[in-house]
C-alpha cells in the first residue's frame, strides 16, 4: 500500500493521486508539503487531471515528470469500442505495473462543502442512486480478490482523505461499478527528471 495523504485543500486530490501513482511506479514518496507547494505554485485552487498531467510533463514534481499519459476510459464513451477495451488495459497496467491509473470519480454532496463516498461497513463502494455534485481524483491501486470462488473483481482505490477514513484510507470497488461511478481513468507513466 502507498502512503495515504490527508488532503487539506480542495483540488489537491489530483496532485495526491499522482503522488500515489509515482510511489507505486517508481517507489518515490513525495512529502505532502511538496505536493501542496507544487499545486499552489502551478494551479492555485483547482486542476483537472489532464491539466495536471500536461503541466507535469514540463515541470517536474519532486524531480518526477510525466513521461506519457492516455485516457483509457471516459463515461461519455457510450458506444465507442474503446469503452469495451479499457478493462483489459486496466488489468494489464496493474498486473505488469506499466503505469499508474488515476481516476476521476463522482462523489456526492449533501450539504455545501460536505463530500461523501458511500461505503458499506466492509469498505465496499455502494453505487450511487442520487445526483452527484462534484468529482474527486483517486488512484486505482491494485486488484483484490476476496475468496477464490468469487466471480467479481475488485479494485483497491487509494483516496486522499487520510488513513482514518474508510479502510486505512482505501476502499474497494467492483470492476462493473466503474461504469456508473468513474468519470475518467488515465493511464500515466512517470519518469525521474
Amino acid at each position: 500500500m502507498n502512503h495515504i495523504y490527508n488532503q487539506g485543500k480542495l483540488g489537491t486530490c489530483v496532485a495526491m493521486a499522482c503522488a500515489n501513482g509515482i510511489e507505486q511506479q517508481l517507489g518515490i514518496v513525495i512529502p505532502q508539503e511538496e505536493i501542496e507547494k507544487y499545486f499552489k505554485e502551478h494551479f492555485g485552487d483547482e486542476a483537472r487531471i489532464p491539466m495536471f498531467l500536461q503541466r507535469m510533463k514540463e515541470y517536474p514534481l519532486y524531480g518526477v515528470k510525466v513521461k506519457d499519459y492516455e485516457m483509457i476510459y471516459n463515461s461519455r464513451w457510450r458506444t465507442n469500442p474503446r469503452k469495451k477495451l479499457f478493462m483489459s488495459k486496466v488489468r494489464q497496467a496493474i498486473l505488469k505495473k506499466s503505469g499508474a491509473l488515476v481516476m476521476s470519480m463522482k462523489i456526492r454532496s449533501r450539504k455545501k462543502g460536505e463530500k461523501k463516498i458511500p461505503l458499506d461497513k466492509e469498505g465496499f463502494l455502494v453505487p450511487r442512486k442520487t445526483r452527484v455534485a462534484s468529482y474527486h481524483a483517486m488512484l486505482l491501486a491494485r486488484l483484490a480478490k476476496f475468496h477464490m470462488f468469487s466471480l467479481s473483481q475488485y479494485f483497491v482505490v487509494e483516496n486522499s482523505w487520510g488513513e482514518d477514513w474508510a479502510k486505512s484510507g482505501c476502499f474497494y470497488m467492483k470492476a462493473q461499478d466503474i461504469h456508473s461511478e468513474a468519470q475518467s481513468i488515465y493511464l500515466v507513466t512517470f519518469c525521474n527528471d
